[in-house]
Order: structure tokens, then C-alpha cells, then sequence
């Protein structure tokens, strides 16, 4: 019998799940040309407990073979271990093991959000299964907009721009930036239609292997540097192109190719800045679905504290003093399975 060769597996949303909420693991054959038959045996575990466990056969050829698993229900964030034993079916001998850990997060990250809210007009372009179906079952008010026009003779005090949802061209964005200067706080998620947003000009690059973050920012309470750098598992991402000198918070931004105190173009994944009086916060982040990701419901959470807090002058980087020690981190996790 052939011996069993490594597999492909892939979890969703690289491990970060909701307690109750199933999650999925998918097994490939990481050389083409058929699998023989074989089992998986898997269990979860927390600590030395064992909280469930099972038996999947794989798929024979080139198919892939998905596991679901229910984490249980957590109060807090939980640390769960995934193990597996990959067996041949003739001889039950063993032909791979590994483990992973799966981070299970409470269902309950937004039960507050209503209360710090409070009576600030939130405005919310989104689709529905996303941020709009996430604030209904939390009974936060907002106003929903299916597109921007309504903004021309509102006065909000927050506006969220779900991902995906502005238009390809640039001068639907107007009120937005009109919004900022009269004293709102906008926030826009990632976008891949227009060519640039709030006035920064978007572009494709490859990620290196460290990105510089500002893990202290605001927007990233309650997320370990790991959490942030998982995001980034793909091999390029679009970046928002700053200006020399330009009068903006770069969060997440590529290295500078020779470091220098004279000015230079910053080309970021998540931007701050002040405009008239308000804010405008552009983040580029790939994130995964807010229904699906407890990564990004945390940043959701942070993003609706930030919005609410007073906006600051953001000064630009020949004015401010020098980052101590800025966070670089690596881009794409890997977990070894022997």
C-alpha cells in the first residue's frame, strides 16, 4: 500500500471561532494523484479535558474532506487544543499527526454596545447578514443607508461603510468627507471597487514578511499581536498610499525601504486622521466576516469605542517624537504538521 503523504489543512478563519458556533476544518492532499484510504481521528481538548472527539473518513483522489466541529459555549476567550492522528485503513497504522489551537471566543462581544452608543446618531451602510444584523441583535439604534445621499442633509455623529460597498467612483464619497469636517467620526472598512478612498489613492502590493503596527492604538484592545498578524495570510493586500509628511496616523504600514527622519511616502493598511472636526479612519485590513470572525466583532467593538471618543489632532510624522520600538510582525502564521 502506498504511504499516506502530507496533507493540506486549512481551518476557518485560522483558528479564531464563537463558542456554539460550528466551525470548519478542510483536509486536502497536498500532492495530487489520490489519497488511499485512510481515517482521521481527532479530539478538542482544554487543559487535560477532553471536550469532543471523532473519527472522519477522507475522501479518496484529489477531493477535499471538510470537518465541522461546535466548539462549546465560553465566557471568556478560550484556549482550545485540536489534535489529529491520521490512520491507514488496512493496517491502522499510523501515517501523520499534529494539533492546532483553536481560539473560541463568547458570543457576547457586543452585548454592551447599545449603552455606549447611547444616543449618538450611528449611521450604517452595510449588507444586511453583516454589521446591520450584528446591531439588531444587540438593540443598538442606527440609521441604515443604502447609499450615501441621505448623508448630503443628515447630521450624524458616527457613520460605519461596511466592506465592499463603496462605488468605483470617487465623488459619491463627498458626503463622507463633508461628515468628517462638520464633527462626525467616519470609519471605512476594507474597499476594492474605487480607486481612491477619503482622497488617498489605493494600490495592490505584496506584504513582506513584517508589517509595523501600533499594537497600543485603541482599535486593537483586547487582541494579541498574533490575532492582528493572522489577518494578514495572504500575499498582498491594498494599501492606502499617504503623501510625504502628510497629516495622518499610519496603524498598519509597510516598512520604509531606508529608515530616515526626512519624510517619505507611507503606504498603510489603517489610517487616523483629524479632518475639521471630526475624524476619518480608513482601514484596509482584510478581515473576515463579522457574523463568522470574533477577531473582527473585537475591532467592531473597538471601532465603535474610538468613534466615540473625542477626536485629537494628528500632527504629521516630522512633528511627532520618535516610535519606540514600533511593532513589526510577521504577516503569515504557519503551524508545522509533521
Amino acid at each position: 500500500m502506498k504511504s499516506v503523504a502530507l496533507l493540506i489543512i486549512m481551518i476557518s478563519n485560522q483558528g479564531y471561532w464563537f463558542g456554539e458556533q460550528p466551525g470548519t476544518i478542510v483536509f486536502r492532499r497536498a500532492v495530487p494523484g489520490g489519497l488511499p484510504g485512510a481515517d482521521l481521528v481527532w479530539e478538542l481538548s482544554v487543559g487535560e479535558v477532553r471536550l469532543d472527539a471523532g473519527k472522519i473518513a477522507l475522501r479518496a483522489g484529489d477531493e477535499a474532506t471538510v470537518l465541522t466541529i461546535t466548539p462549546p459555549r465560553v465566557r471568556v476567550r478560550t484556549s482550545l487544543r485540536w489534535t489529529w492522528r491520521l490512520l491507514e485503513r488496512d493496517t491502522g497504522k499510523e501515517a501523520g499527526n499534529g494539533e492546532a489551537l483553536i481560539q473560541a471566543f463568547p458570543q457576547t462581544l457586543l452585548d454592551d454596545v447599545a449603552k455606549r452608543v447611547g444616543r449618538k446618531k450611528l449611521f450604517v451602510m452595510d449588507d444586511d447578514r453583516q454589521i446591520p444584523r450584528l446591531l439588531d441583535q444587540a438593540e443598538v439604534p442606527y440609521t441604515r443607508l443604502r447609499d450615501l445621499a441621505p448623508l448630503q442633509m443628515a447630521k450624524a455623529d458616527m457613520v460605519l461603510i461596511g466592506p465592499g460597498q463603496l462605488s468605483e467612483g470617487g465623488f459619491d464619497q463627498t458626503p463622507l468627507i463633508q461628515q468628517a469636517r462638520t464633527g462626525a467620526s467616519v470609519f471605512i472598512f476594507r474597499q476594492d471597487k474605487p480607486r481612491q478612498v477619503g482622497g488617498y489613492r489605493l494600490v495592490i502590493r505584496g506584504l513582506p514578511a513584517e508589517m509595523n503596527w501600533r499594537l497600543d492604538h485603541p482599535l486593537f484592545s483586547g487582541l494579541e499581536p498574533a490575532d492582528v498578524s493572522s489577518w494578514l495570510h495572504d500575499r498582498q493586500a491594498t494599501a492606502i498610499q499617504l503623501p510625504p509628511d502628510e497629516p495622518a496616523l499610519e496603524i498598519v504600514h509597510w516598512p520604509r525601504e531606508v529608515p530616515g527622519d526626512k519624510p517619505a511616502p507611507i503606504d498603510a493598511l489603517l489610517v487616523s486622521t483629524t479632518l475639521g472636526l471630526g475624524r476619518l479612519v480608513i482601514c484596509q485590513i482584510p478581515l473576515g466576516p463579522f457574523d463568522e470572525d470574533p477577531r473582527s466583532r473585537v475591532l467592531l467593538s473597538n471601532v465603535i469605542d474610538y468613534l466615540s471618543s473625542r477626536p485629537e489632532p494628528t500632527p504629521p510624522p516630522s512633528q511627532r517624537p520618535p516610535r519606540k520600538n514600533p511593532a513589526g510582525l510577521t504577516t503569515v502564521p504557519t503551524i508545522q504538521f509533521p
